[in-house]
């Protein structure tokens, strides 16, 4: 319906712990909020007009408030997911640190930890569009983290092989799920390539490849760079953690619950 003078729902402010969001804007409903730890429920507050009926749940498990704003025209809700930033990991202990990664569609016999190493056997699956829509089909052994906020993280990854056969391959993602992620990845298909990728509701596409002279510079050993402002992702690849070879594509994930994987 199309009502005269219409009074909205919509909040003129959120703050977190007396700080106003940053970047906040009313007609922006959700937000992911970096923080360093997160055990309980922030102090949330918000300034709306005297025509706007605000409330607030809390959910503790998704560690996400919902502010429901409500007049006699709308109903609106804001949604405010908190999550820490991606923490580092030379992976020095023999046993996963739990408090950083959690490992999705686990086959326990295919990886292992030891001597500063996360060794992934690989094996069959792919996040590759509806190839993630079941278990026996989705990629193995995802190790994720929560990545809100701005970071910038490499990953070295030592391989007895480069992809060598078609669909192999191995990298590092930044997702929301399985069909929205940025992919900065090795792979095989038909040839070598260094890629950086992007899946949308499940529809791939490929935003740059590495140009196959600087393929010739690597041999058994990548290190994967991926850096994030805002909503905003770049990449960068090298043979030797020194010299690195950037992507002149970026690629753009509005993600309420960003997620850092090793696949």
């Amino acid at each position: 319906p199309v009502f005269d003078n219409p009074v909205y729902a919509v909040l003129d402010d959120i703050r977190i712990n007396g700080a106003t969001i940053e970047g906040f804007t009313p007609e922006v409903y959700e937000y992911a909020i970096p923080v360093e730890s997160i055990s309980s429920e922030p102090a949330i507050t918000w300034t709306a007009s005297d025509d706007v009926t605000v409330s607030k749940s809390w959910d503790n498990e998704l560690k996400m408030a919902t502010i429901t704003c409500t007049t006699t025209d709308q109903v609106k809700y804001y949604r405010i997911r908190f999550g820490v930033r991606p923490q580092n990991d030379e992976f020095n202990d023999n046993s996963l640190n739990e408090t950083i990664w959690t490992v999705e569609n686990e086959n326990p016999d295919n990886w292992s930890i030891g001597n500063g190493h996360l060794t992934i056997n690989s094996e069959y699956g792919s996040l590759y569009q509806d190839q993630s829509d079941k278990p026996e089909t989705n990629a193995h052994n995802l190790f994720v983290q929560s990545a809100y906020g701005d970071w910038e993280a490499v990953a070295k990854l030592d391989v007895a092989k480069l992809p060598w056969t078609n669909y192999q391959s191995t990298g590092i993602v930044v997702k929301q799920d399985n069909d929205n992620y940025i992919n900065l990845k090795a792979e095989w298909s038909s040839k070598l390539t260094i890629s950086l990728t992007q899946e949308t509701n499940a529809t791939i596409s490929i935003l740059e490849e590495l140009p196959a002279s600087d393929l010739e510079k690597f041999s058994d050993t990548v290190y994967f760079k991926l850096k994030k402002i805002g909503n905003t992702y770049t990449a960068a690849v090298s043979p030797d953690g020194e010299t690195y070879m950037n992507f002149s594509a970026a690629a753009s994930g509005e993600y309420s619950d960003p997620k850092f994987a090793l696949i």
